[in-house]
């Protein structure tokens, strides 16, 4: 800064010289006006050059702490007041189908419906041997507190049960029918077809008889 104001000074210096020597040289006092101006035009033209060197640092400090301000501003609004859609991660309903004495029903159709205000996705499975059924939705298409509602029907008998997601990633539904599957398999089978041999063979005796 020194050596800008000095360099302006010894300029400023050289004119006046330059003027002394032009008048000297012409002996006109008009045109010494004239000269004058046009100095002290170059002089503020300096000056302001000098002074607009920090104006835009300046500025442009002013306007990033601005828009740091206001990028923290609408950051906390948006955390605080805007509500988050969707869950954070896929949802998996998954559960037991059974009859009443705990035996389980194999290949009973299940549908699964998540139900938010008038929007529901709906997804389906079968039950394997053991009974149970598992359906994932996406995280866009189930969120904490939304309606699910499971059904599930096993030849005419149809039953469902119903109830709130929460924010766990799975969510156990079970449902419970209210008869008892006949068994006919192993020893139990055996049994019915030698019941059904033994009727048919003392009803043909009886008929062979008459």
């Amino acid at each position: 800064m020194r050596m800008t104001k000095t360099l302006i000074r010894r300029r400023g210096f050289i004119n006046r010289l330059k003027t002394q020597f032009f008048i000297f040289q012409n002996g006109d006092s008009e045109l010494y006006s004239i000269r004058q101006k046009e100095l002290k035009r170059m002089s503020s033209g300096s000056s302001i050059i000098r002074s607009g060197r920090t104006a835009p640092v300046k500025a442009l400090t002013v306007i990033i702490a601005v828009v740091a301000v206001a990028t923290i501003i609408i950051g906390g609004i948006l955390a605080t007041s805007s509500p988050v859609s969707g869950g954070i991660a896929p949802k998996n309903i998954r559960g037991y189908v059974k009859d009443n004495i705990g035996n389980p029903l194999e290949g009973a159709n299940v549908t699964v419906n998540i139900t938010r205000g008038p929007i529901t996705y709906t997804m389906y499975d079968d039950t394997n041997a053991t009974g149970f059924y598992s359906v994932t939705f996406t995280p866009s298409e189930w969120e904490e507190g939304d309606f699910i509602n499971v059904t599930a029907k096993y030849d005419s008998n149809r039953k469902n049960e119903s109830t709130v997601a929460d924010l766990i990633p799975f969510q156990f539904v079970n449902i419970t029918f209210g008869f008892v599957i006949p068994e006919f398999s192993g020893p139990a089978l055996v049994g019915a077809l030698l019941g059904v041999i033994i009727i048919f063979a003392v009803f043909r005796r009886q008929n062979s008889s008459e």
